[in-house]
């Protein structure tokens, strides 16, 4: 994240996340989690908040919730509850930020059963993005237009409705 921290979760979630900078690992509670299968945990660019991609008993849900800092910048917790986004999702991978107002999410919906990007504003609206069906995780640069996808052939970036191959290049990463 933007104060240097790598933030973690086990797949089967216990109702923590952590925070890692150095040798300090940080247990954070994230008790509305608990039971979940966590598949990514994403802080938005800023620092202020966390999305989470995770599922259970065979639907998908994407959290967004505000991240608690001490006086020095330290993550001690999340707020509770965290905002659910997309409440019919099937099947998630994974989530990014688009910018501050905007979610990403890899996955499939149940009225439409190919894996596509979908974009969604933060408490409005959710529109189709790109079909992406061979992706396994989504990273975003500064707008929606910058999309890598990791396959399992490899990277590809974005252009217009194709993503072609990016030779060398393995899980793409991005701020946010």
């Amino acid at each position: 994240d933007s104060s240097g921290w790598v933030w973690t979760s086990p797949t089967q979630s216990a109702g923590t996340v952590y925070a890692v900078r150095g040798t300090q690992r940080i247990p954070l509670p994230a008790r509305w989690l608990a039971g979940y299968q966590v598949r990514s945990v994403r802080i938005s660019r800023e620092g202020a908040r966390a999305l989470v991609v995770a599922g259970r008993s065979g639907r998908s849900y994407a959290f967004v919730t505000g991240v608690v800092r001490d006086e020095t910048g330290r993550p001690t917790g999340f707020t509770d509850p965290p905002l659910r986004l997309v409440s019919d999702l099937s099947g998630a991978r994974d989530g990014a930020w688009l910018d501050a107002r905007r979610i990403a999410v890899l996955g499939t919906r149940t009225e439409a059963a190919e894996q596509r990007v979908w974009l969604v504003q933060i408490g409005g609206e959710v529109a189709a993005g790109v079909a992406a069906p061979d992706a396994l995780t989504i990273a975003v640069g500064s707008n929606q237009y910058e999309l890598w996808v990791q396959t399992a052939d490899g990277a590809a970036y974005q252009v217009g409705a194709d993503f072609p191959r990016l030779p060398g290049v393995r899980w793409p990463a991005v701020p946010g």
